[in-house]
């Protein structure tokens, strides 16, 4: 938490910000601290969530949300260049983010269903039978090769 207070302290003079951008107010003003108020307020929200005591939940939902996290982590940005590549204009913000959003998702949801969760399935199976790990391997790719029709 200090350095995070340090951080936010120099990151002016770190980053050239202008000298306006400072102090609490500044971690709402896009292009200098927004991300740093988005993140304390995602913090935020998670351990309101976290703690609530409310009988309504979303396993479904939020199993999903967590299978696809590490594949929308990797395809953002690339999603978002071949977008702007494209010619989607990246200045129309009430455009560029909903075309980005449903991409980045569609495409991590089928990463999910047709890679990881083969590769699951399969490691789940040979570690239930005591498999030795070079097996797993080979059984990981013998049923990637299937899938793809190699």
């Amino acid at each position: 938490m200090v350095l995070f207070i340090l951080y936010l302290i120099f990151a002016p003079w770190i980053w050239g910000f202008s000298s306006q951008a400072s102090g609490l107010l500044a971690l709402g003003v896009p292009n200098h601290y927004g991300l740093y108020g988005c993140v304390v307020l995602g913090a935020y929200l998670l351990l309101s969530i976290a703690s609530s005591e409310s009988s309504i939940r979303f396993p479904a939902f939020g199993t999903m949300l967590g299978n696809i996290a590490y594949p929308v982590f990797l395809l953002h940005w690339a999603i978002a260049i071949v977008v702007v590549g494209v010619g989607v204009p990246f200045h129309e913000k009430w455009f560029f983010i909903p075309v980005c959003f449903i991409l980045i998702n569609a495409a991590s949801l089928l990463i999910y269903k047709y890679l990881d969760e083969p590769i699951d399935r399969v490691l789940r199976r040979a570690v239930r039978e005591g498999k030795s790990p070079n097996s797993i391997f080979t059984k990981v790719i013998t049923a990637l090769r299937v899938r793809a029709g190699w």
